[in-house]
């Protein structure tokens, strides 16, 4: 028995090297401007760096205070072009002012990367009235790009990058499951709940992708793989404190390190080879077969009409 749990532990190894990939695309972003949510920590963090590494002027919206990550940026880059903008995903009145912000500063924009998340659901609800994770993961998202359209159709082409994971195997979702108003704490609601908002990203990129077409806006979503992040750290709130940490423990060991994670967001963010791609769910640079309900097409426009009520959107800011 040990030598089988040792045989399948090595495999486990052996695949996540095999998937450790890296970027190798060459494009300059120079005159590009990026934004990047949540883009000074984890896999944000190295996101935001491989951006400016290739001269993008880079925009990261975080709720903290993050000037030390900015100058860290700048001195590995030499890169002076990094703004910071304060973000709050929780308050539908923070992301409307952000945006409000936004569009009377900024020219254009050229690359808009959903990158902010949390992986632990709580009793305490947002002051829009939502689960934490809901709105941080799926309708605060969903409510910025609407709000930011414009700036994305001033470039020639634009690109919208969402970060899903592998879990949407594990969802539940239903179309009312992202405006539900009370969190499930037993243990495996944990799981369902990140999974549920990971499968609503792809489907509303994929959304996205269609509607903004036209328009020579692509939209994908991804799997960076599993990170060593602290995404799951606020787990013992809802997880036995010793699984935690057996969790973190065995990630050190196994899982990918955040600038590992953060290659396939770049690829799909600047890659010539993929300009062109919209509407995919890409997993190590392949794209990713995922439940069929994240490719139906009616529970995408029953869940799109929902979120749009939900999130309050106006006439004016729909699709």
């Amino acid at each position: 028995m040990i030598y089988l749990f040792f045989g399948a532990a090595f495999l486990f190894w052996v695949l996540l090297r095999v998937t450790d990939t890296r970027n190798n695309s060459k494009t300059c972003l120079v005159g590009k401007t990026a934004l990047v949510t949540g883009g000074n920590r984890g896999l944000g963090f190295q996101t935001s760096l491989g951006l400016a590494a290739r001269g993008c002027r880079v925009i990261i919206a975080c709720r903290s205070n993050a000037e030390k990550d900015k100058e860290q940026i700048i001195n590995l880059t030499n890169n002076p072009n990094i703004v910071l903008k304060k973000l709050d995903l929780t308050s539908f009145k923070s992301i409307r002012s952000f945006a409000e912000d936004l569009n009377k500063t900024e020219e254009k924009i050229d690359i808009l990367i959903n990158n902010s998340g949390v992986g632990t659901i709580s009793e305490e609800l947002t002051e829009d009235g939502y689960q934490i994770i809901n709105q941080v993961n799926y309708l605060g998202p969903f409510l910025l790009t609407h709000l930011l359209i414009g700036l994305l159709k001033k470039p020639n082409r634009a690109r919208i990058v969402w970060l899903s994971s592998f879990s949407v195997w594990l969802n539940q979702l239903e179309v009312n499951s992202m405006g539900a108003k009370k969190a499930d704490l037993r243990y495996l609601a944990l799981t369902h709940s990140y999974a549920d908002t990971k499968a609503a990203i792809v489907v509303m990129s994929n959304a996205f992708a269609e509607k903004l077409k036209p328009f020579n806006i692509t939209s994908n979503a991804l799997h960076p793989g599993v990170c060593y992040t602290d995404i799951f750290q606020a787990a013992d709130a809802v997880l036995p404190t010793l699984f935690v940490k057996l969790f973190y423990g065995l990630g050190r060991l196994y899982f990918k390190s955040p600038e590992s994670g953060a290659q396939l967001t770049l690829k799909l963010a600047m890659s010539h080879s993929l300009k062109h791609l919209t509407g995919a769910f890409y997993w190590d640079f392949y794209s990713y077969p995922s439940p069929s309900i994240l490719s139906d097409k009616q529970f995408e426009a029953e869940l799109w009409k929902e979120s749009e009520k939900w999130v309050h959107l106006r006439d004016q800011e729909r699709i």
